[in-house]
């Protein structure tokens, strides 16, 4: 869970990161070649400083340079995952260096709680609400008062730097009706979530854009 992991592999193990990233700049030539547009994402798992994507991006410019090409050419984007506590208050920092940023609620709520889902959700979570300590697992429900905060100030953050970098989210919690509206009005481009999610996450994002625009309506009636 703390270990070698996500990016911390990449680091320790560089030849197994190239060899991924060859792969995907073969593919990704492969396809241009035969008319194809792809526009793949290299997204950094498990960031924790700004330094370890760039590490990852003086890979990325090595195997392209082999491959007699360059990032931009191969039309790759280099995003990072905000994971941990430390990477979500030095988005700024982190969205300098990045074409995009994906919000990993799993793992950030882990992290914020302290909390191993592992035994978590066997032991400590079903005791907590029964003794009404919580009202709800924060991995089943988006803890909006800390996790949630973290994510409005990685948005405002990444967009003080990078006004049009792309912010997306993934989890769990990601596809929650709530979650959805949350993340649309933090200023969140996307979510992702698992497959049978997909239509509730669909359903509450078109939910969340009508309310949107009702309010966005209602004000210019006001204004008038």
């Amino acid at each position: 869970m703390l270990g070698v992991r996500g990016v911390r592999m990449g680091v320790l193990l560089p030849m197994l990161t190239a060899v991924q990233i060859q792969a995907l700049v073969e593919a990704t030539l492969a396809l241009r070649r035969a008319g194809r547009d792809p526009r793949p994402e290299l997204l950094v798992p498990m960031v924790s400083t700004p330094t370890e994507l760039d590490f990852v991006r003086g890979l990325l410019d090595d195997v392209c340079v082999r491959l007699g090409t360059t990032r931009a050419e191969a039309g790759l984007s280099l995003g990072a995952m905000i994971e941990t506590p430390r990477a979500a208050l030095l988005a700024g920092p982190i969205a300098r260096r990045a074409d995009s940023l994906s919000l990993g609620t799993n793992d950030l709520t882990a992290l914020v709680w302290g909390l191993s889902r592992d035994d978590a959700e066997q032991h400590v979570l079903p005791a907590y609400q029964d003794l009404g300590l919580l009202t709800a697992s924060p991995f089943a429900q988006l803890d909006t008062e800390v996790v949630g905060a973290l994510a409005r100030q990685v948005a405002d953050q990444a967009r003080a730097v990078r006004p049009g970098i792309t912010l997306g989210v993934c989890g769990e919690q990601a596809a929650d009706a709530a979650a959805v509206r949350f993340f649309a009005e933090a200023g969140f481009d996307h979510v992702s979530c698992a497959v049978p999610r997909v239509p509730l996450a669909r359903l509450a994002a078109a939910r969340a854009a009508v309310a949107e625009d009702a309010a966005d309506t209602h004000a210019k009636g006001e204004g008038r």
